[in-house]
């Protein structure tokens, strides 16, 4: 059983005084110093912050339950920031782990909102130069998929919405203060972004989990150094708590409120007369549930079919078990070897209409090249001059698109596949995280030993990388890469779709005098 923190209502419910009192967090039993409305959450020693123990709380929340006059009930509450709740009376409940920090509130409606206000109220970031941040990201080519794009930065950040918040903080934020604020406080506000970034997103591993822990407490540190501790929030207290919410429930997708929030729009948005409401709902409920339920008949299902699944966004109904995403997720990753691995395992890949495509002399030449670095073996192998070629390619609801196609945003694509002069990474571990842009996409049968083994490959360009000094100017996340200048056409032209490891959003521009795409990596993990 798991609810969300920070509602107060939810605190309430689960027996805990609010961020007001002098125990105020759920979660530790740190002081917070000063009178109500002037409380002092500063203070990172996080060594010194005693954790809230089940068995110890149970035997204060029975102390204050039976305390003998009100006075000495509140004494006891206002002591030890408890109070009773029936929800302590469940020994299967436990009330300081199962209240969830929400990531939503915590990190974007929180600090995110927090800092543009100190920002804006100390003058280091002025009104004029918002309409330079706006149109910054104004100029970025998103992907589709991203969420709602900020669009009232020059008002202020007016009316934002948590996804907003939410993209302004992982995805545009960096590229658009470059030069804007102040190098102090925008590498502050990096660390926030490094932080935000490693756990947004759908798979989390301990190191994700540790480089977050790292992240934000050298930005909560920093920021109390630089604006003073009577700034500092209690969300900035719990932003380190955040990690025990995140080994105890997996990645923050499993408990953030954005889905929720999502979900009351939906049904604030449902046709009703306003009477009876919960009723109207509850037969809408029934109904679709019934709808769902009802087997087609074979006579009519093909016309029938669309009306009554949900698709994708290419129209194909897409289920995968955990073994597969987990293998395609494996398959990505730079710790990966390219070599010898079954690169041919694309049952869970669903793609646009194919056509067949006949390779050209080059393009044989050269996906033979890549067939012989992904398989050293090559005995009794027969590689086809031809193949079927697609335009969109989709896992789940993740779709990958291309400069073919009409998602030639969602083309933009990173892998750790590609080394220089056209060659493809051998050594296991090694190479960076590079960008690509797809230009089609390949299904080539390769003939081994007879047998029929159908690759799909992603045909790419791959930016041409500038010198440390630019590449890196913007600093993490960021990175700056060539515009209009491609890498030579080699073996590595052909890379596994499973080798795609994420998309990137960019934005072209100038940089001392030269043509330039800045590039910020999107979380990885797919949208399924």
């Amino acid at each position: 059983m798991c609810v969300g923190c920070d509602i107060p209502a939810t605190r309430k419910l689960c027996g805990f005084l609010g961020h007001g009192a002098t125990l105020g967090c759920s979660k530790c039993m740190k002081t917070f110093p000063g009178d109500i409305g002037r409380k002092i959450y500063g203070g990172f020693d996080v060594q010194n912050w005693i954790p809230r123990d089940l068995i110890q709380q149970r035997q204060l929340v029975h102390l204050i339950r039976y305390a003998k006059t009100q006075t000495e009930k509140d004494s006891l509450e206002s002591k030890y920031g408890l109070r009773y709740s029936p929800l302590w009376d469940l020994e299967y409940f436990d009330p300081i782990r199962m209240s969830i920090i929400d990531p939503m509130h915590n990190l974007y409606q929180g600090t995110a909102k927090k800092l543009i206000k100190i920002w804006l109220e100390l003058k280091i970031l002025l009104p004029e130069e918002l309409k330079t941040v706006q149109e910054r990201v104004d100029s970025e080519n998103a992907v589709s998929n991203i969420g709602t794009i900020p669009r009232k930065i020059s008002s202020s950040f007016g009316g934002f919405t948590a996804e907003q918040w939410k993209n302004w903080t992982n995805v545009f934020s960096i590229f658009s203060l470059k030069d804007v604020l102040p190098n102090i406080d925008l590498d502050i506000w990096r660390k926030f972004v490094l932080a935000s970034h490693t756990i947004a997103c759908k798979y989390v591993t301990e190191a994700n989990r540790r480089q977050y822990e790292d992240s934000i407490l050298q930005f909560c540190k920093d920021f109390e150094t630089k604006y003073g501790k009577e700034r500092v929030t209690p969300n900035m207290h719990l932003h380190y708590h955040l990690r025990y919410c995140i080994r105890d429930y997996g990645p923050v997708y499993s408990f953030w409120l954005f889905s929720f929030e999502r979900y009351n729009g939906h049904l604030g948005s449902l046709p009703k007369n306003n009477r009876s409401v919960e009723l109207q709902m509850m037969r809408r409920f029934t109904r679709d549930s019934f709808v769902k339920s009802v087997k087609l008949p074979e006579k009519y299902e093909s016309t029938l079919f669309k009306h009554f699944q949900q698709m994708d966004t290419l129209g194909i109904v897409v289920s995968i078990a955990d073994e597969e995403v987990r293998h395609l997720l494996y398959l990505a990753k730079r710790s990966a070897p390219i070599l010898n691995q079954d690169w041919s395992r694309i049952g869970a890949y669903q793609y646009s209409k194919a056509s067949r495509h006949c390779l050209t002399y080059d393009e044989h030449r050269i996906i033979s090249r890549t067939y012989s670095v992904m398989y050293p073996d090559m005995s009794e192998v027969v590689i086809p001059e031809s193949c079927r070629k697609c335009t969109a390619v989709s896992l789940g609801n993740e779709v990958y698109g291309s400069w073919d196609s009409r998602h030639k945003r969602s083309s933009f694509v990173m892998a750790y596949w590609h080394t220089k002069d056209g060659e493809i990474i051998t050594e296991t571990g090694t190479g960076d995280l590079t960008p690509e842009i797809i230009q089609t996409y390949y299904l080539h049968n390769l003939l081994v030993r007879g047998d029929n083994n159908i690759h799909l490959f992603a045909r790419v360009k791959w930016l041409r990388a500038l010198l440390a000094r630019y590449r890196y100017h913007c600093g993490r996340p960021v990175e700056v890469w060539s515009q209009d200048m491609f890498e030579s056409f080699g073996p590595s032209a052909f890379i596994p779709v499973a080798r795609i490891y994420c998309k990137f959003v960019r934005a072209d521009g100038e940089l001392s005098g030269r043509k330039v795409s800045f590039i910020c990596p999107l979380n990885t993990g797919t949208n399924i």
